[in-house]
């Protein structure tokens, strides 16, 4: 059926939203809501991706470093040599030679 009805509005002659404006407005803020979450989601995922390749690398690093002490004291080089060599510490190259 198609009839005129009236609406509230105020002095300023802004109207006020209906039941059915109101139901869509809070559907959309919470659809907005969802996205932003989901959004913030996939952004912690990604930061948790980046810290877990970053710790793998790190491991990496260490693990070449640990042979490569290895395999400069096995060539004969003394801890002190390979300390100068590598830049590391004397207590660090003993600590990498020992594992």
């Amino acid at each position: 059926m198609e009839t005129v009805w009236l609406r509230w509005a105020t002095l300023e002659g802004e109207l006020l939203p209906t039941a059915a404006e109101i139901a869509q407005q809070e559907h959309q803020r919470a659809e907005q809501e969802r996205q932003r979450a989901e959004q913030e989601h996939q952004r912690a995922e990604a930061e948790h991706q980046r810290a877990e390749a970053e710790r793998q690398r790190a491991e990496q690093v260490q693990s070449q470093l640990q042979q490569t002490v290895r395999n400069l004291l096995q060539t004969g080089m003394t801890v002190e040599q390979v300390a100068r060599f590598t830049g590391l510490d004397v207590s660090q190259v003993e600590e990498l030679g020992d594992k």
